[in-house]
């Protein structure tokens, strides 16, 4: 029996490779179909004649029955090597998963790492296997990826280059054709080892260059930033090109995390080269869109290096708002300075950005750059502010708003009328809590119209509450202007130290600040100062002595009508003319007699007219009247 089955086993395997041998596609036939037949041993006979023969037609068809095939044969097939690996490729996308699992198997046993056939394998796995196999086919091409970079391109432990990129061109494109994000983002994890072969690989998908506007920017992965990144400071035009297209469209916040442990890893000088030889920043862009915060240290060199670069000043602007979004303080700071020296009306839109930092010491540095010089502008960067989380910036951005409000107020107080400076005065003292604490430190400013203008404010509203003492202390004031001013305002007061102020304004050097000391005390209606201004009688100022004329005739001393005669008789004529204004505001109507002689007889038209103006309408003689 057992010399039958022998003959047996001799007559088929003399007779598939005697067909074989005469090379018709008849026996090539007749082999194939020996292949399906249920006797093992024939099936193992016609394959081990096909793998001889050197068909690729013959070695796909063998795989297809490899469990079936004895050792020999095995062994055989898989010293094929490089001749076997293409009919293994298309294997894997053969739809019957028997087949696909088979090539891997053969794959395996022959050694070659597992690589090509799981990438391969993924491209038509069931979508809820996809994502685990594309994770075992990173984890396999990492190592080998790792282990090339070590060795430089040797060929100890080397992988072969083309199975590496045919692994992750298959991941790419199992993620391109199936909309699945998972064995796209595996690649990019491959990227670091393997740059060249994973843009060879994008651009072999698809060389329409769409891969870098559609696809890369939806993928969330630090694997894609980082992978940008190193492509941006390549040597390669190609690579920067494709990197700042797909940069610009990324939306990804973890890719902005890529991107930033790459820049921490490299100097800082590397990067600006590579920026300033671009003449721009187009993770900029990628940064703002994925609405993402970078690190400090990668806003505070970007800072650095955008003043350098050559483009328009309103695109450095853009950028440094950019990196505004992980700074803190300090780096807030030097940014906004920067945009202040490249465009001052930039500043309030700059520390705008600001508020959507979320931190109070953050906002706060922002509101220290508020330029209140474009209200509009300020008042639209404030609100921002105003809404803030934190208390303190809220109040610091009411502050700055009621500040703006109370230098809009003084910075046009001296072109209102009285009634505008009154009503916009009270409101302001009323609402702003600044405003008083401003006065008083404009009360002792360099600047004598910062000081006069702090009296007739609070001349105007009454708010001398608080500030007499001060008040009062400027009557040492080296202006005569602010002594004189201040001199009316002590007569409101009634205070002993006031009226102290006063009887000393009585010795002061200027004329005016005489003059204005004698009317102070005459409103006091106090009968005791008559024995301090009688001496005033005959001051050689004509106002000075018309004023105490005026003074003492209103606090019951007559005899001061002789000084008004005697004024109005003097030689000069600016003593006549304060003789004409102390009768009249002083006598009033019984004095028409003396003024109708004067307005006929002086010989100064001038003062003829003084005379004859008064006489049209007594009462109407005021002290801006007396001016001379």
């Amino acid at each position: 029996m057992g010399g039958k089955i022998g003959a047996t086993m001799r007559g088929i395997q003399t007779t598939f490779r005697t067909l074989l041998a005469d090379g018709s596609e008849l026996a090539f036939q007749a082999a194939l179909e020996g292949l399906l037949e249920d006797d093992l041993n024939v099936c193992q006979e016609a394959a081990a004649a096909l793998v001889e023969w050197g068909r690729d037609e013959g070695y796909a068809a063998t795989i297809r029955v490899y469990g079936k095939l004895g050792e020999e044969t095995k062994k055989a097939l898989r010293d094929l090597g490089p001749r076997l690996k293409k009919v293994l490729r298309d294997c894997f996308h053969d739809p019957n998963r028997q087949v696909r699992e088979t090539a891997s198997s053969i794959l395996i046993e022959m050694g070659l790492k597992r690589l090509v056939s799981l990438a391969s394998v993924a491209l038509v796995e069931e979508p809820m296997n996809r994502e685990k196999i594309s994770r075992e086919i990173v984890n396999l091409a990492r190592e080998n990826a790792e282990a090339f970079a070590r060795d430089g391109g040797t060929q100890k432990n080397r992988v072969d280059r083309e199975e590496l990129r045919n692994v992750i061109e298959a991941a790419l494109r199992t993620g391109h054709l199936h909309g699945v994000t998972g064995p796209i983002e595996a690649a990019f994890e491959i990227a670091p080892f393997a740059d060249d072969l994973l843009l060879g690989a994008l651009s072999h998908v698809d060389d329409s260059g769409n891969w870098f506007r559609e696809t890369l920017p939806t993928i969330d992965c630090e694997g894609l930033g980082g992978f940008l990144f190193r492509a941006f400071l390549s040597d390669e035009d190609n690579w920067r090109k494709d990197a700042i297209i797909a940069m610009r469209h990324c939306r990804s916040a973890k890719a902005l995390k890529g991107l930033e442990k790459e820049f921490a890893n490299r100097p800082a000088s590397d990067v600006s080269a590579r920026i300033l030889e671009a003449g721009d920043v187009p993770y900029a862009s990628m940064i703002e869109a994925g609405n993402a915060k970078v690190s400090e240290e990668f806003s505070l060199a970007h800072a650095d290096m955008i003043s350098k670069l050559s483009i328009p000043p309103a695109k450095k602007i853009e950028m440094l708002k950019v990196f505004m979004l992980g700074a803190k303080a300090p780096t807030i700071r030097k940014i906004i300075e920067q945009a202040r020296a490249l465009n001052r009306s930039s500043v309030n839109e700059v520390v705008s950005v600001a508020s959507s930092v979320d931190s109070p010491e953050v906002q706060l540095a922002a509101l220290e750059f508020i330029d209140d010089k474009d209200f509009g502008k300020m008042r639209t960067a404030l609100a921002s502010f105003l809404n803030s989380p934190f208390e303190a910036v809220r109040q610091r951005a009411s502050m700055e708003l009621m500040k703006h409000r109370r230098r809009a107020f003084l910075d046009s107080f001296d072109g209102m009328d009285e009634h505008s400076r009154r009503v916009a005065g009270e409101a302001i003292a009323k609402s702003d809590e600044g405003f008083a604490k401003e006065i008083a430190a404009d009360l002792h400013a360099v600047e004598e119209s910062q000081r006069l203008r702090a009296l007739k404010i609070i001349t105007t509203i009454k708010g001398e509450a608080g500030l007499r003492e001060e008040i009062v202390s400027l009557m040492k004031d080296p202006s005569r202007l602010i002594r004189a001013y201040t001199v009316n305002l002590l007569t409101a007061f009634g205070t002993p130290d006031a009226l102290k102020a006063l009887l000393s304004a009585l010795s002061d050097s200027d004329r005016r600040v005489k003059a204005n000391a004698i009317e102070a005390l005459e409103s006091l209606g106090n009968p005791k100062v008559k024995s301090v201004l009688e001496p005033f009688l005959r001051h050689q100022d004509n106002r000075v002595r018309a004023n105490a004329a005026k003074a003492l005739y209103n606090l019951g001393n007559r005899d001061a009508l002789k000084t008004f005669d005697e004024m109005i008789a003097d030689d000069d004529e600016l003593m006549r003319l304060s003789g004409v204004w102390g009768l009249a505001e002083a006598v009033g109507e019984e004095c028409r007699a003396k003024l109708e002689a004067v307005s006929t007889s002086d010989p100064s038209e001038k003062v003829r007219a003084k005379a004859t103006e008064f006489l049209s309408g007594f009462g109407d003689g005021k002290e801006s009247k007396n001016e001379s």
